[in-house]
């Protein structure tokens, strides 16, 4: 028995050194390490140019970090700029980790569904890879590092994935919600417009010889409407934080609320928020009732006297209540107006139509927002 034992621990002992000196665990192969961890898709002279962001582990004695290049291909499509990249680095682009695809302004003057296609198709990068439009090229956003990060991409990411307690200020959008939207009846949906807000230069030099360089900050408080792949406007920083309420991803966000009645500022936080767009159709007219309940509780005020009280957990005054409402309400009705003009349909009245109303659905469907009515209510509480 003893003798079986052995035998095994022998073999086992075998196999791993083979693998060990087979270079399986041995030193790391660059080559196999390097991953393409954003894209940015520019257009010019009916050409694309793919600009690959590659991060690579480069192991120190004291630490691993990682550091990126940048690599570009040019074709008449995406997937033949994609490879040409294979043809110049010498190594398949394997897409598997990209998790940022950008999008250069010239591209959003054309249909962008012939560059999502090729991803959503080929299935070469991941549902969830995050979509932004960069309001200048998207190889400037891939370019200028951030202070953050030393991955662009990885500091893009940031501002678009933020967790609860920070301000819901942008759109999250990915490839696959993009192109179901698209092929969807109401074929309109939104992308984040990445904006970089300064450049500075850091400070290099030292033992090490660091040469200074160009980092910049980023936001994506701003976003862009697309109606068939085409762009059709903008909507405002107001216009972003109201959609991210009306779909239901605000809670820890905050608010800023000014009360005429009591002259002061207020931050309120959104602890819990309620949604509603309904549809109804009824003797040939077509209305949204768009409602939205949000529970609050002030998180700062600005007053010409301060009140000791504060610090304690105070009920909504009625006349902060009252302005809250009303300034939601103005968002609110701003945003179906713009909605409304561009034809660009974020709110999903054709899908409710068609999933709720189909014996209507192809009377009305090209004249929607021709004959809609829509009613907007807003109810705010909180500790009484």
């Amino acid at each position: 028995m003893n003798l079986k034992k052995t035998k095994i621990l022998i073999a086992i002992i075998f196999v791993l050194a083979t693998m060990f000196f087979s270079n399986d665990f041995g030193l790391i192969d660059i080559e196999k390490t390097a991953i393409i961890t954003a894209i940015a898709i520019d257009s010019k002279d009916d050409k694309f140019t793919v600009t690959a962001e590659v991060a690579v582990p480069v192991p120190t004695k004291t630490m691993s970090e990682n550091k990126k290049t940048l690599i570009r291909g040019t074709g008449d499509t995406v997937g033949g700029a994609i490879k040409n990249i294979g043809d110049v680095s010498g190594f398949f682009p394997i897409l598997t980790f990209c998790n940022l695809i950008i999008l250069g302004s010239d591209v959003a003057k054309q249909n962008v569904i012939t560059c999502l296609d090729y991803f959503s198709k080929s299935l070469r990068v991941q549902d969830s890879a995050l979509l932004v439009l960069s309001d200048t090229t998207g190889e400037e956003l891939l370019s200028t590092p951030s202070p953050l990060d030393s991955v662009s991409s990885f500091a893009i990411q940031k501002i678009i994935l933020k967790t609860t307690g920070f301000d819901i200020d942008s759109v999250k959008t990915d490839v696959k919600t993009f192109t179901s939207e698209y092929y969807s009846k109401a074929s309109s949906s939104l992308i984040p417009i990445v904006k970089i807000t300064q450049k500075e230069k850091s400070n290099g030099g030292g033992e090490n010889g660091e040469k200074s360089e160009e980092t910049a900050l980023y936001t994506a408080r701003t976003t862009a409407m697309f109606l068939n792949g085409k762009s059709v406007g903008t909507l405002s920083e107001d216009d972003t934080l109201t959609v991210n309420l009306l779909h239901g991803r605000y809670n820890g966000g905050t608010l800023s609320i000014y009360s005429e009645k009591d002259g002061a500022y207020y931050l309120l936080t959104v602890i819990k928020e309620k949604p509603k767009v309904e549809l109804s159709v009824k003797d040939g007219k077509v209305s949204a009732n768009v409602g939205l309940s949000l529970y609050c509780k002030v998180s700062d005020e600005k007053k010409t006297s301060s009140d000791a009280d504060f610090l304690k957990d105070l009920p909504l005054l009625e006349s902060l209540i009252e302005s809250a409402e009303n300034d939601v309400t103005q968002k609110i009705t701003a945003l179906i107006e713009k909605s409304i003009s561009t034809g660009c349909d974020f709110l999903r009245l054709t899908e409710n139509l068609y999933r709720y109303h189909h014996s209507d659905y192809e009377k009305y469907k090209d004249s929607l927002f021709n004959r809609l009515d829509y009613n907007v209510s807003v109810s705010v509480y909180g500790q009484r």
